[in-house]
């Protein structure tokens, strides 16, 4: 039988330099060390999720990857990333065993993991809903966009897999909180960002439009 756990109440953030960096002489080191970059560190801790639950609140994995971030105008490379899709924040660490940071969405237009690059459509003065979205494809004046979002929802009857949406490796039997997975597809055209069917965004992704 699962316990059924409160989930206001269990969401907690504060603001943060560094956790690694208290001191007047280690703050100096660390902003040596991480030159420029250092100010992608100096915000909002990432939101915690301390009820017990099953999946995870991030796009597609918990793992913070190396990739590029536009903030503030600037383009900082070599920076490890993430996305929690129920907050839609783009997520940065340091180092791997220091704490996620949260940057300023309306400061992050734009960011790549890997050969994925997301943008951030309000923030470039589009319409669109808040948040991020994967460019699956550039077709000059259209871009074909996919949008990730997670949900904190109950449900002692919840599954791995299909139920929750995706696959969690580290499931949990006896929590009966879980991240849901949901998507949904754009066309961005016009200066506006409009939902469409998987179909139809794919067509664009095929260049079959």
């Amino acid at each position: 039988m699962k316990r059924k756990l409160t989930i206001l109440g269990c969401i907690a953030a504060c603001f943060v330099v560094s956790a690694r960096a208290q001191a007047p002489e280690e703050y100096a080191r660390f902003r040596e060390d991480a030159g420029e970059a250092s100010v992608l560190y100096r915000g909002r801790l990432a939101t915690r999720y301390t009820m017990v639950h099953s999946g995870h609140p991030y796009w597609s994995t918990p793992d913070f990857l190396p990739g590029s971030v536009v903030y503030n105008e600037k383009t900082y490379d070599g920076v490890l990333l993430n996305i929690d899709a129920r907050s839609q924040q783009v997520l940065v660490k340091y180092a791997p065993d220091y704490p996620a940071v949260q940057l300023p969405r309306e400061e992050v237009p734009e960011f790549t993991i890997g050969n994925t690059r997301w943008i951030n459509p309000q923030a470039m003065g589009y319409t669109a809903p808040e948040g991020f979205f994967e460019v699956l494809a550039d077709r000059g004046p259209v871009l074909a966009l996919r949008r990730v979002g997670k949900r904190i929802k109950q449900s002692p009857e919840n599954r791995n897999g299909k139920f929750i949406g995706y696959w969690d490796p580290d499931y949990n039997m006896n929590a009966i909180n879980y991240f849901e997975f949901r998507e949904a597809y754009y066309l961005l055209q016009n200066g506006k960002c409009s939902k469409a069917g998987r179909r139809r965004v794919m067509r664009y992704v095929d260049g079959s439009y």
